[in-house]
């Protein structure tokens, strides 16, 4: 401990004032406290003077800043907050001369106490002095090195204050000097020194600066010290969201300002998890949170009892059985479903899971062979080709209208949807896409693929043998294939039940065909406009459809009458029916249209057939 002198000096000055004679001159006096020992309380880090008065106006200037000034007339008492650095205090009041009160050196914390009088004749001018002894110790004024704030010894000196991390604040007196690494000049002598950064621990001393030119010396640096604790954190599930009071952290170690903090976990299907805990300086709070997953039960019944069953959360197995299943305490979420059973359609769906409830699943599998909507069509006899109905749009190709005998066989209630075709091929060639929309942009030789792949999947005997681009058909197989121009057109006309009408169910082509005038040139879901004779949707228009056929234009001539396969040969195949893009001639149940096996175009599809 060391003692530092402090002395408080007056000095004379005269002010002029326009309103008062300037004859009489004030007094200031040291005196004792009148109770105001405390008035810094609420002002740490601060000095003060108290001036007893028997004036009622007083005024004060002062070289620095005055914080605050308090009191009033009333109470013939003014008190003055001061930052404790050297200044001028002016006192003054209307009819006298001013005084001045010079501060040297006051330390925070003290209080002076003074008395305001008229100066009676005869006082001596000399400046009164005030002696004061604070007890001042600092880590950066070693013993033996002690530099007293004296008014004969205090000179501008330069310092340095450096610190590890630079850029803290510094704080000379309680006065903001600016950031490190920092130099600057300040008086010889004790200073209060104070240095921050935002995560470390603020240092708080005393310095002792020599009185010196030599900028070498002088010099205080800082290790600042990490103001942080460690959270550690162990969370499960691993893609909880950790938040510590609304932001979001990670697992494992934190760095953490010390304090009291709100802890919160949070993940989709699982039950929050929060806590208030408080991280200390230099301390590790550990924590290890698993949340409690929120579950419900699933009731499970499936046609066939063979199926195989899973349940998949973002491509992973999470529960697998096969026939029928009750799982309990099943985490609550969205699951991917899956059924296969042979000879049977893959079964999908989504299925959600909610908290404290009962899912009840009953699912009936769709035989592959029940897939294609298959109608069946009487067989008989009838005219294929430009007959009377047709009236005068027929054309070349179409003629000579002629008679033709078919066995029994099934077809199609719709065109092939892109969602069956994706269900067997997995892809979806269609450039325009929908589930229920006809598939398109396939060739004749994808249609013919199909057909024997969903015959396959149904446990039918295939009617196709391809090798390489030969292909042939067996048309006493039971599997899929094309129609046949000639039942293609039969079906189209109504079969037996026909009205003999110009498109496939009735002669307003608007009421049963998507073509050119209402399509607005796209395809549309199947079975929107009304069915023909048979219950067949779409047989006019929304897409041609691919027949097994070869195409010739004069065949018609020289064709078979019972069960015509076409010609043995030719460069393109069969399309009938029209489409979303052609007018209402085209889309004619007597229309005959062509297009090469490997052609694909947005407007093509086709519809199945079995041999009955």
């Amino acid at each position: 401990m060391i003692c530092q002198l402090f002395k408080i000096t007056f000095y004379l000055a005269v002010f002029s004032s326009f309103l008062y004679p300037q004859d009489k001159e004030l007094s200031l006096k040291p005196t004792d406290s009148r109770g105001d020992e405390q008035i810094l309380k609420s002002y740490p880090g601060h000095a003060g003077v108290v001036f007893y008065s028997q004036f009622d106006i007083l005024s004060f200037t002062s070289t620095e800043n005055i914080v605050k000034i308090l009191g009033n007339p009333g109470t013939k008492k003014y008190i003055l907050i001061l930052t404790p650095i050297p200044q001028t205090i002016s006192v003054a009041s209307p009819g006298y001369n001013a005084n001045g009160l010079k501060i040297v050196s006051l330390p925070a914390g003290k209080v002076v106490f003074y008395e305001v009088q008229e100066k009676t004749e005869g006082e001596a001018p000399a400046p009164a002095e005030v002696a004061v002894k604070p007890e001042v110790s600092t880590e950066n004024s070693p013993p033996g090195n002690a530099v007293e704030n004296k008014p004969g010894n205090a000179t501008l000196s330069p310092i340095t204050v450096k610190s590890t991390p630079q850029n803290a604040t510094v704080f000379i007196d309680y006065v903001e000097k600016g950031v490190t690494d920092l130099g600057l000049y300040i008086l010889s002598g004790v200073h209060d020194i104070q240095i921050e950064h935002p995560d470390y621990l603020p240092v708080r001393e005393k310095i002792s600066v020599a009185p010196t030119t030599d900028k070498s010396k002088n010099v205080f640096s800082h290790n600042l010290v990490k103001n942080k604790g460690i959270l550690s954190l162990s969370v499960v599930p691993a893609n909880a969201v950790i938040t510590l009071d609304g932001k979001m952290i990670n697992s494992g170690n934190n760095e953490i300002t010390p304090g009291k903090y709100l802890l919160e976990v949070k993940a989709p299907h699982y039950t929050p998890f929060s806590e208030m805990i408080e991280v200390q300086f230099g301390k590790t709070v550990n924590r290890s949170i698993e949340l409690r997953k929120k579950a419900g039960n699933l009731q499970f019944t499936i046609k066939p009892i063979s199926a195989k069953v899973a349940l998949k959360q973002y491509g992973e197995v999470k529960y697998s059985w096969e026939g029928i299943n009750l799982i309990e305490n099943i985490q609550a979420g969205n699951y991917d479903l899956l059924a296969t059973s042979h000879g049977y359609v893959d079964y999908t769906d989504i299925v959600s899971i909610k908290e404290g409830e009962i899912v009840v699943l009953e699912i009936d599998m769709k035989k592959w062979s029940d897939v294609g909507n298959l109608i069946p069509v009487s067989g008989g006899s009838f005219r294929m080709g430009c007959t009377e109905e047709q009236g005068a749009e027929c054309e070349r190709r179409e003629t000579p209208a002629h008679e033709v005998t078919l066995n029994d066989f099934y077809i199609g209630k719709y065109e092939v949807t892109q969602e069956l075709w994706q269900s067997v091929m997995s892809g979806n060639p269609s450039e325009i896409k929908g589930a229920a929309l006809p598939v398109t942009n396939v060739t004749w030789f994808d249609a013919v693929y199909f057909c024997n792949k969903l015959s396959e999947l149904s446990g039918l005997q295939p009617a196709y043998k391809i090798k390489g681009e030969s292909v042939s058909c067996d048309f006493t197989t039971n599997g899929f294939r094309l129609p046949t121009e000639a039942g293609w057109e039969f079906a189209a006309r109504g079969g037996k039940n026909s009205k003999n009408l110009k498109y496939s169910g009735s002669n307003n082509i608007s009421s049963v065909a998507w073509y050119s005038g209402n399509s607005g040139q796209k395809t549309h879901p199947v079975g929107e406009k009304q069915p023909n004779e048979l219950g067949l949707y779409d047989m006019s228009g929304n897409v041609w459809e691919w027949c097994w056929d070869w195409f010739e234009l004069e065949y018609y001539s020289s064709s078979g009458k019972l069960n015509p396969l076409g010609p043995t040969a030719g460069e393109n195949r069969v399309a009938r029916g029209g489409s979303w893009y052609h007018d209402p001639k085209i889309c004619r149940v007597s229309y005959r249209n062509r297009s090469g096996s490997q052609d694909d175009h947005p407007d093509v599809g086709f519809r199945l057939v079995r041999t009955k």
